[in-house]
């Protein structure tokens, strides 16, 4: 494929002969490609993601994405009138500076107008913000999915079949990073009593987190999780939102603290990270970062846990629950929850 395109990175262009294609590279801005960009989401995927463009602008504005705009090479000489043909989005996490974390990235997003697919645009346009990102941010590989704001934690099944070839073709599968989102209707939700009776016979006990015991969850989030991406910062985020209500919390019976989720009412401002909550349904809340302490696991501290979440949930009027970026089959489902989209694991 190299072979049959050029990419040159100092005028911004990328020819694909064969196809008679001149392409101007820029870097993404909202004031000059949002409409283009969204206009080529409304061609490509809207059928199955649909998305406001205020939404997706909020999405695509965030401070660590890095996008970048195709635009077909046309007669008028002013390239801001050259139509948009491709996008792609991708996010930075990470360190990067004198603290030695390392910096990662994500491909999150990759449309080509249907007019102009099976052409190399879009290996271009990898192999484009590959180049890009390398050179910025030592950046060596790209695997497709997002972490906060949340697109896809791969690549969607339900994609097209070209679409689809695309990734197996030019990308690298990597069926062990396979994983689903699920949700469950909650209208009519009664707890499995079965499922909290080993727990709370032990005396662990289930309530939303005060403010007042947020530094010793902080404390949990660091001591398990911070080798997820996003993981501690959500917390964080709640806490500076005074929505510390929204964390589930599992304390043993001496009153320590050691599992905890995020339960989500349908106003959170964590919502905005979530580009297809809306499409799940209209009163739809997340459940997200679920953990127990290392120490105590395997004594059904978390299901319990689910299951006093999903109370919770419904009492504060949430409808439908959405989990996303599941790798352990069959555990939610314990209480409920169903497959709603599965996504295959690949890279750059």
């Amino acid at each position: 494929m190299a072979s049959r395109r050029r990419l040159n990175f100092d005028s911004y262009t990328i020819e694909i002969p064969q196809h008679n294609l001149g392409i101007g590279m820029v870097d993404f801005s909202a004031e000059f490609a949002m409409t283009g960009v969204y206009e080529l989401w409304e061609k490509t995927l809207s059928a199955t993601y649909p998305i406001t463009k205020e939404r997706l602008t909020d999405l695509l504005t965030r401070d660590h994405g890095r996008h970048f705009a195709a635009l077909l090479v046309t007669d008028p000489s002013d390239w801001r009138e050259w139509p948009i043909i491709g996008f792609i989005a991708t996010y930075m996490y990470g360190g990067g500076g004198d603290d030695g974390e390392t910096r990662n990235g994500y491909i999150s997003v990759i449309m080509v107008d249907p007019v102009h697919q099976r052409k190399g645009l879009g290996s271009a346009m990898v192999e484009w913000a590959q180049h890009m990102l390398y050179k910025k941010y030592g950046i060596e590989k790209l695997p497709v999915g997002s972490v906060f704001p949340r697109f896809w934690p791969g690549v969607p099944k339900d994609l097209s079949k070209n679409a689809l070839e695309f990734f197996e073709n030019e990308g690298t599968m990597e069926p062990e990073n396979d994983c689903i989102d699920l949700y469950q209707d909650i209208t009519n939700y009664k707890a499995p009593v079965e499922l909290v009776a080993r727990a709370e016979k032990e005396g662990y006990t289930f309530h939303p987190l005060h403010p007042s015991q947020f530094s010793e969850c902080l404390v949990g989030q660091r001591k398990n999780f911070s080798s997820y991406t996003g993981w501690v910062s959500k917390y964080e985020d709640l806490h500076h939102m005074h929505r510390d209500f929204e964390i589930m919390t599992c304390f043993t019976p001496t009153g320590q603290q050691v599992g905890w989720t995020l339960m989500t009412s349908c106003d959170s401002p964590i919502l905005q990270d979530f580009a297809f909550t809306p499409v799940v349904g209209p009163k739809t809340g997340v459940v997200a970062c679920v953990g127990v302490d290392e120490g105590y696991r395997n004594k059904g501290i978390g299901l319990a846990m689910l299951v006093r979440t999903l109370e919770d949930m419904k009492r504060r009027g949430v409808e439908m629950v959405f989990v996303d970026w599941v790798t352990m089959r069959g555990y939610y489902e314990k209480v409920g929850f169903e497959t709603w989209r599965g996504y295959l694991g690949c890279g750059f």
